[in-house]
């Protein structure tokens, strides 16, 4: 199954007032005022399509800007395009929690807080690797929730091997569509060459894309 979103001390999900990427999907009605904890792909999409709707929106990152990982001069161009957009963008942050209808947070200016209706928390995804019997069959699962693999995907156990949001690489469908590839060829016997995880394109579909 999916990975589940991940939440954050002084944050954790309600489905009402403190939302998970997931709620936000069941949502019936755009806040008009929302803060996304998160710069990552997942948050400035959801930060986008929220400010698209008309609502209000403050985006908030740990790092020193949004889209950590991201061509440097792609996430400036993202940051400066929200701005215009009226998106505030915050990075540096670190969170105290959701307090009443205000979230609290330092950054670099110091304490604040953000009044807002709701709170979208999109810091990332675990995988659902406990309770299957992994660890009683003896698979290697790593510090990070993750099921341990070589290059060609193959677990700790002889035979048995993992792919896609369980192993600890990009949760994207097409990597995980070229893991599969890489297992089933190598339980075929041929040598085929790893997944080159420097070399994966992503798509982030915030505006501009």
């Amino acid at each position: 199954s999916s990975p589940r979103p991940l939440d954050l001390p002084g944050l954790a999900f309600d489905g009402a007032r403190v939302l998970s990427s997931d709620h936000l999907l069941t949502i019936d009605a755009v806040p008009e005022r929302v803060a996304v904890v998160g710069g990552g792909a997942i948050g400035c999409e959801f930060a986008s399509l929220l400010a698209d709707f008309g609502a209000r929106v403050t985006l908030v990152e740990a790092a020193d800007r949004i889209l950590p990982g991201v061509d440097e001069e792609v996430a400036r161009t993202v940051a400066r395009t929200f701005t215009r957009r009226g998106i505030e963008v915050v990075t540096g942050a670190v969170i105290a929690g959701f307090e009443g209808a205000a979230l609290a947070f330092s950054d670099a200016t110091g304490e604040r807080r953000v009044e807002v209706d709701r709170v979208v928390v999109a810091v990332g995804r675990r995988p659902r690797c406990e309770g299957i019997g992994l660890e009683a069959a003896g698979i290697e699962i790593g510090p990070s929730g993750h099921i341990v693999v070589d290059p060609w995907m193959r677990t700790s156990v002889a035979g048995v091997y993992a792919v896609g949001d369980v192993v600890a690489t990009p949760q994207l469908a097409h990597v995980a569509f070229a893991e599969a590839i890489t297992a089933v060829r190598t339980m075929l016997g041929e040598d085929p060459v790893p997944v080159a995880y420097d070399r994966v394109p992503w798509g982030i579909y915030c505006h501009p894309e």
